[in-house]
């Protein structure tokens, strides 16, 4: 039997039905004869449980030498998945090739007329056809993670969330830093969409509230001025800026818990480098009062005696310069809220300034996060125009810093942690301990 050729065998000695090694499909290489079984093994099933119409490779009998079918995947394997179980974009159709030019009538499973398998038809279209369920592998799960980030699903612990932000021209620092924010925070997949998107979404930071949409979970948010209305109702109300935002709703008969605290008082815990004194005084003006005349004249007396840094809060997303600056300053001097915010955080001497009325809401949202603190802070106006003696002032200012209590500043970060319902027990457990320790390190 073994010097059996069949007489369709070209010089390569390979049929349509006969495989790399010279073998036709009724024909094994130990000689037996389709119709002898070995240990009870029929001729259509061979040592791999491979059908006769799939080479050693585990490729159709219509694969070139370079051992590529047009119904066979990369991976080697015989029907609709690749290795990864994707599916490839190749047509079902045999391609003609070179080799079935030689024989036109020529199909995928089927032989030479000279040298026909002795397996029965049915049995290699069953075979033939057979597929393996895929296997998940390291790749496709890896893909499956990727989804996640394309089609996020909110209020779902492990999975995507979205913040509402208040996107604008302006860059500013405390419109732009709330996604990569809670992202750290939650340690999770997170999706920055517009505020103004009709989108299910948390919304987290700023003076956004009159913004909110019936979709929109509310968390550490405020109004941004006193006599504000409210003519939807949000999906749910977490926590709020501070005590003002919250009459506000009740005013308007939405339920709002006594949770306050704006979420970027645990900034320190996201970025907080090591940078040496720099600066007797850091400003950081509003950015509408940023080319403010009584900026100006403010800056130029404080620099006749202290360093003073002009600290841009427009960061876009470059806003670890801000920080560092802020970091470098002994005292910071602010008309911006989260100017403020920040310099207290970073336990500077902070004082708030109002140099013009073109802030909108003027001193609600800062008494707002001051009660937060249960803070009572009198509000000090600088207007060039009505200081006899800006040099006596400055030394009165400068006396005057925003007295900050450890613990209740601990107590509103353990709230801000804790209301968050996409961060997991875990990771709050451990970004309390770090508050903890962070505030006795930094606050007396």
């Amino acid at each position: 039997m073994k010097n059996i050729k069949s007489p369709s065998i070209r010089k390569s000695g390979k049929s349509s039905s006969i495989r790399k090694s010279g073998k036709s499909s009724s024909i094994r290489k130990s000689g037996k004869s389709s119709s002898i079984r070995k240990s009870g093994k029929s001729s259509s099933i061979r040592k791999s449980d491979k059908s006769s119409s799939i080479r050693k490779s585990g490729k159709s009998s219509s694969i070139r030498k370079s051992g590529k079918s047009s119904s066979i995947r990369k991976s080697g394997k015989s029907g609709k998945f690749g290795k990864f179980g994707k599916l490839y974009n190749i047509s079902r159709k045999t391609k003609k090739t070179t080799n079935s030019l030689n024989s036109p009538n020529k199909q995928n499973h089927e032989t030479n007329s000279s040298t026909k398998s002795s397996t029965p038809p049915n049995k290699q279209n069953h075979t033939s056809h057979t597929t393996k369920k895929p296997v998940k592998s390291l790749k496709s799960l890896n893909d499956q993670n990727k989804k996640i980030y394309k089609n996020p699903i909110v209020h779902d612990l492990y999975k995507s969330v979205y913040i509402g932000t208040f996107t604008s021209a302006f860059n500013n620092f405390g419109d732009v830093v709330g996604y990569e924010f809670y992202k750290f925070l939650s340690q999770q997949p997170i999706k920055n969409v517009s505020l103004r998107k009709n989108i299910k979404s948390y919304i987290c930071v700023g003076s956004i509230l009159e913004h909110i949409k019936s979709n929109h979970t509310a968390m550490g948010v405020g109004f941004i001025k006193k006599h504000e209305t409210i003519n939807i109702r949000p999906e749910k109300i977490l926590s709020v800026r501070g005590p003002l935002t919250r009459d506000i709703l009740l005013k308007n008969n939405i339920k709002c818990p006594e949770k306050y605290g704006d979420p970027l008082i645990l900034f320190p815990l996201y970025y907080n480098p090591s940078c040496k004194n720099q600066y007797d005084i850091g400003v950081i003006p509003h950015y509408i009062d940023y080319n403010n005349s009584n900026t100006d004249h403010l800056i130029n007396h404080l620099s006749k005696k202290y360093s003073v840094k002009k600290i841009n809060i427009r960061t876009g997303n470059n806003y670890k310069p801000f920080i560092e600056q802020i970091k470098a300053s002994n005292y910071i001097i602010s008309s911006s809220l989260h100017g403020v915010i920040m310099g207290i955080v970073y336990a500077k001497k902070t004082i708030y300034v109002r140099v013009s009325n073109k802030v909108i809401g003027g001193d609600f949202k800062f008494n707002d996060f001051f009660q937060s603190l249960d803070i009572q802070y009198p509000c000090n106006v600088y207007n060039k125009n009505n200081i006899e003696d800006a040099d006596a002032y400055i030394d009165d200012l400068l006396k005057k810093p925003i007295p900050v209590d450890k613990n209740n500043l601990y107590k509103i970060g353990v709230d801000i942690i804790t209301v968050c319902p996409f961060i997991n027990k875990a990771r709050k457990n451990q970004l309390i301990e770090y508050w903890c320790s962070y505030t006795k390190r930094n606050f007396e």
